[in-house]
Parts: C-alpha cells; structure tokens; sequence
C-alpha cells in the first residue's frame, strides 16, 4: 500500500469516526446517567420548582421528544403533567440558538394551578426562573384538550374544566407576554365555554396588565 493510499484510508476512517461520533450524540445524550444530570441542571435553574421526565429523545434534525414530562411547583405540588411533551427544537436549536427557546407543546396533559393568598399563581411562578432577564428570550407553550383543576386561596371549591386550552406566549423584548385560555364541559348540556386573555407589558416601567373574559354560552336545546 503506497503511502499516499494509507493517508487516504486513514483520513476516510478518520471522518467516519468524527460522523459515526457525532451521530451517536443525541442517543447518548438519552441514556440513563446523561438524562439525570441534565434533570439536574434543569433544576438548579428552575429551583425551588422542577421538573421530571422518564425519558427524552434527542435529534439533530427532529423535535425534541419527552415523555411523562412533569412540572413541581416550590413545594414540589404537581402543576403539569403530560405523557407526551413536543419542544419543537432539535439539538442544534438547543445548544446554539439560546435563548430563543421555541414552542412546547404539551399533549394530553393535567393541569392543577393553584392562585395562592398573596395572588401570585404557581405556574407562572414554576417557569419564571426560565425567563430571567434576558430580553432576547423568546419562548412559546401549547397546550390542548387538557384537564385543568384551578384552585383559588380562599375559595373551598376548585375550578374544573374537562376541556381546557392554553396558549402562552413570552417573546423578546420589547413584546409583552400573552395568553389565552379556553375552559369548557363539553359532558354538560349547554355549558358555557369561558376564555381567558391577557397580556403583560413587563418591559414598560408601568408593568401594565391587562385581562379579558368572555363567557359563550352553549346552543340552547
């Protein structure tokens, strides 16, 4: 074998390795060791809240994948939970497009929120932390047909809604937060749908809120 071959054949199992390699990364990134440690890194950020999943798929191209994804609360209250959460943002996005975080969409999930006495509201609480200072953080959540119980300090019987919807919106600056959230029975007869908006000027030095509900009423019989 001429020398000039034996470079080549070197350089080619060379780059193989490097591409074998950093294929292998995503999987590797989904074992069992690597997945605990980037839980704790989550929660040392989210702390004193949390989260929890059972396993996460990673690719270079494709959305990330989490299963049994679950969000605490400071007192370790479960807020969310979703067997089956989409982040729309593939390694590459992760690792080199912070802080735009893109979408989280939360498929078939539970959620139990809780306004407590000084009229600060747990989820929000939960994710703050990830929204920090940084006026280039760009993150979206969805989530569809879940269940919802909303507890309210003072009030002894919860909000329930076997259908709810949410969309929360927190872009860059100078952008505000926004929401909406659609609560419905559709298990009783002609119950009303109750939509929830709002927005949150948290750039502005006033921090202007603002809230809309709107009550629809279901056809009558």
């Amino acid at each position: 074998m001429t020398r000039r071959r034996w470079m080549m054949l070197a350089l080619g199992s060379l780059l193989l390795l490097l591409v074998t390699t950093i294929a292998a990364i995503p999987w590797a990134l989904g074992t069992r060791p690597v997945r605990r440690w980037m839980l704790a890194r989550a929660n040392q950020t989210l702390a004193p809240a949390g989260i929890e999943f059972t396993a996460i798929r990673l690719s270079w191209f494709r959305p990330t994948r989490l299963t049994n994804f679950v969000l605490r609360d400071a007192q370790q209250d479960q807020v969310v939970a979703s067997p089956d959460a989409v982040w729309d943002r593939n390694l590459r996005q992760i690792l080199f497009e912070r802080p735009r975080l893109g979408t989280f969409n939360l498929k078939r999930a539970v959620l139990d929120v809780e306004r407590r006495a000084d009229g600060s509201i747990d989820l929000y609480e939960a994710i703050k932390p990830v929204l920090g200072k940084n006026p280039r953080t760009d993150l979206h959540i969805r989530i569809h047909q879940a269940r919802l119980r909303f507890r309210n300090a003072g009030q002894p019987v919860p909000v329930t809604a076997e259908r709810a919807n949410l969309t929360l919106d927190i872009p860059a600056a100078p952008q505000p937060i926004a929401w909406n959230l659609e609560l419905e029975n559709p298990a009783i007869r002609n119950s009303a749908t109750l939509q929830i908006g709002g927005r949150f000027e948290r750039w502005k030095a006033a921090n202007t809120l603002a809230v809309e509900v709107r009550r629809n009423t279901g056809p009558g019989p």
